[in-house]
């Protein structure tokens, strides 16, 4: 069992399955589907799945481990809700996951076939559309039309659909999420909850 303190503004405590995810990190707002195949991974989907197909995602230090405790995950990750669950000939699974909102682990316990996790939600910080945030969206976007061209091709779908989205949170998160490409950026940016800092973070 881990816990963590939190001095922050908080929504609401959750409990939760808790997926631990190898390589991968999901964001609010991402939509996308990975393979699962680990015992106790598979049984967290279930335990989702007769759950209000609710689970939390949270990212492996290190992706060599292959059976990941509470302390091996990092504390930040994200409330996601399943959308699709797709049994494998080889007996894995196929999920398709929607990103809801960031989250940090209070404290995991372990129910032998899978972890459980108390969970604390943030919330989703709308800020005001103001001059300051039309000029923070046009920096980014002409920043990260320069950054892809140092990176392997991106499908050009992606790529459309990160300039072509108006909303400040839902931009950083998606840009974090599918362009940057060391895992520390993408932690630093999903574990910042301040709005506005993690505006910051992405310049």
């Amino acid at each position: 069992m881990s816990e963590v303190n939190n001095k922050r503004i908080i929504t609401r405590k959750m409990v939760l399955p808790l997926l631990p995810l190898r390589g991968l990190t999901v964001f609010p707002h991402m939509v996308l589907h990975f393979d699962v195949g680990r015992e106790k991974s598979i049984k967290a989907v279930e335990e989702a799945m007769n759950n209000e197909q609710m689970i939390f995602l949270s990212t492996q230090k290190d992706i060599k481990t292959d059976e990941p405790k509470p302390e091996d995950v990092y504390e930040f990750g994200t409330v996601s809700k399943i959308k699709q669950v797709m049994k494998l000939q080889n007996g894995n699974i196929r999920i398709l996951v929607e990103g809801v909102a960031r989250g940090r682990i209070v404290k995991v316990f372990d129910e032998v076939t899978h972890y459980i996790a108390e969970i604390r939600k943030y919330p989703t910080n709308k800020i005001v559309v103001d001059d300051e945030t039309e000029a923070f969206m046009r920096a980014a976007k002409d920043m990260l039309d320069d950054y892809l061209k140092y990176l392997p091709k991106l499908p050009n779908e992606i790529v459309a659909q990160v300039m072509n989205i108006n909303d400040v949170e839902e931009f950083i998160d998606v840009v974090a999420g599918n362009i940057f490409v060391k895992q520390e950026d993408k932690m630093e940016v999903l574990s910042e909850c301040d709005i506005h800092k993690r505006m910051i973070k992405l310049i």
